[in-house]
This record gives C-alpha cells, sequence and structure tokens, in this order.
C-alpha cells in the first residue's frame, strides 16, 4: 500500500506540498536535472558533488492546482551513504537516477516502510520535464487524501 504525506498550504487554496527525494549514484546528473528545472541552463562545465543535501522548492501547476515540490537533493557518494536515512523520513516519491536503481529504492523504502511513487533515470539521462511528470502523479492523489481530511 502506498500513502501519501499531504500538506495543504493554505485551507482554502488549491496548493499542496509533497517532499521529493532525488537519490542516486554520484556524478549521475541529479543537481544538474534540478537546475535546468529552476533556470533552465544545463548546468555547470565543472563537477562540484553535493554534500550532504540540498533542498529545492519548485512550483509546478496542474490544472487549477499548485502543487510544490520540495525536491531533495541527497549526496550519491558511499561516504555519506550514513547521513541520507535521516533525510528520507517523511518522503511522498522518489526521482532515481542511477544504474542500480533497486538499491536507491530498496534503501528509501527501508526507512519509510512502504512503497512510494517514483520515476527512475538512468545517468544523465533525466528528462526534462521529469518533476511535472511527478507533480502529476502526486497531483493526481489529491481527491482522494483531500476528502479524507475533510
Amino acid at each position: 500500500m502506498t500513502y501519501i504525506h499531504l500538506i495543504i498550504v493554505s485551507n482554502m487554496s488549491n496548493t499542496f506540498k509533497f517532499k521529493v527525494l532525488l537519490v542516486g549514484d554520484a556524478a549521475s546528473g541529479k543537481t544538474t536535472a534540478v537546475n535546468r528545472q529552476l533556470t533552465g541552463s544545463n548546468g555547470q562545465k565543472t563537477y562540484f558533488p553535493t554534500i550532504g543535501t540540498q533542498v529545492y522548492p519548485m512550483s509546478i501547476t496542474i490544472g487549477d492546482k499548485n502543487i510544490v515540490l520540495d525536491v531533495w537533493d541527497l549526496a550519491g557518494q558511499q561516504q555519506f551513504a550514513c547521513l541520507g536515512e535521516g533525510y528520507y523520513i517523511g518522503a511522498d516519491a522518489i526521482v532515481v537516477v542511477s544504474n542500480q536503481p533497486n538499491y536507491w529504492i530498496g534503501c528509501v523504502e527501508q526507512v519509510v516502510g512502504h512503497h512510494l511513487p517514483r520515476i527512475v533515470c538512468r545517468p544523465h539521462q533525466v528528462p526534462v520535464n521529469v518533476f511535472e511528470r511527478m507533480a502529476i502523479c502526486l497531483g493526481s492523489t489529491i481527491p482522494i487524501q483531500r476528502s479524507l481530511l475533510e
């Protein structure tokens, strides 16, 4: 069973917030995908590894809903692997960028205790619209979740 942790940002608005983990191998293009979404740029020529995590809020409009994705860009280096578990708590979805996605999915779902909606991409092949796809996926659960809260 999949559970979605839904936060209604404003009671009368159509704004909904979700925590999305961006996990995968080191130097696989995770941060580049975030920067491309936020700035339209393909990223930097020089590689700077993410240390720990960086959180990027993204607001995406789907129909009449404003979906806010808090994208947690997690370091892929092995020396930071032990830090990841604390960041996994409360996750609503996963974007995995890896040649071994089952490893990352298993690590996250072991901590959260259930299956999460996910998008899996090959390293350096993250679609331009990956975060819009995730917003659509999560946004489709809102009428069900909202009715449970009212």
